[in-house]
């Protein structure tokens, strides 16, 4: 079968041409997979993330959930430093006011080295029903499986009410390795002890987003079976791909790239998902 060159476009974040908009389900695969194979590093970290909206930001929850209401006055593009201060602000409160880990998570943190904050976010992260307002962490989760990231870019909606999506859905693929040494070591709390700092919230705009994937975890059946690898947004004024984009600007180096999923692809998606077994009781396990 003859290749179909993609449709190139390009975006808000940078002059590149760094959204490709293949024409066939099965260019779209091979896109995919081109993509995989040329990232710029010489030991890539290549991870992926779906929107089932290609238009969305890529914000944490937290973020949405305030420029959605509280603090819908803000532009989505240009946001002060205020707007951020206001997240780190209601991020502290709900996370050591009304949210804290449980005793036997606190216990597994001195028996075992698991971070209990860290978990307490990934079980919002999961179960998203079991969250409380404003709903959202600072977290954004990605996936080392690009079908799980596919899923997410095919249906929208929650467990028990997911439908194919009715616009246009994307997979981000990133490889952050060219931003540095951004695995994290410190733990959810020493973080959140440093947005306390007046010095970070002046230097906001200069923290890269972090990446949170402690080799010591819980088993939770929907991590496991879903892969994430969480980013910890730092910078509330800018999304991930625009602190990205900074970064390519400097060192020249590509940090992520969007394929677009076209609603003509979706009923093709759907198939190859089924026959891959990513059905709604894989992805979302009991």
């Amino acid at each position: 079968m003859k290749q179909v060159a993609p449709s190139l476009k390009t975006t808000e974040h940078s002059p590149d041409l760094r959204e490709w908009v293949p024409s066939t389900f099965t260019n779209f695969l091979l896109e995919l997979e081109h993509i995989r194979r040329h990232c710029d590093a010489d030991d890539p970290c290549i991870l992926f993330r779906g929107h089932a909206n290609a238009g969305w930001r890529l914000d944490c929850t937290l973020v949405r959930s305030l420029l959605r209401k509280e603090y819908s006055a803000t532009p989505d593009k240009h946001r002060p430093l205020s707007f951020h201060t206001y997240v780190v602000d209601t991020l502290l409160t709900k996370f050591g006011k009304y949210c804290r880990p449980s005793q036997e998570a606190l216990a597994k943190e001195k028996s075992h080295n698991i971070d209990p904050w860290y978990e307490l976010m990934k079980k919002f992260q999961q179960y998203s029903d079991a969250d409380i307002h404003p709903k959202g962490t600072f977290m954004i989760d990605w996936t080392l499986d690009s079908d799980i990231a596919l899923f997410f870019a095919t249906f929208q909606g929650q467990k028990g009410k997911l439908c194919p999506r009715q616009t246009e859905g994307a997979i981000w693929v990133c490889d952050p390795i060219p931003t540095g040494k951004v695995l994290q070591t410190k733990t959810v709390a020493e973080l959140m002890s440093l947005m306390r700092q007046d010095e970070f919230r002046l230097q906001a705009q200069r923290t890269l987003p972090l990446i949170l994937h402690p080799q010591k975890q819980t088993r939770m059946a929907r991590a496991m079976h879903q892969q994430p690898v969480y980013f910890s947004q730092m910078n509330f004024t800018s999304d991930l791909a625009d602190a990205w984009a900074a970064v390519e600007m400097q060192n020249g180096a590509t940090v992520y790239k969007t394929l677009i999923l076209t609603k003509s692809l979706i009923q093709d998606s759907i198939a190859y998902l089924a026959s891959k077994g990513i059905t709604e009781e894989y992805v979302y396990p009991d």
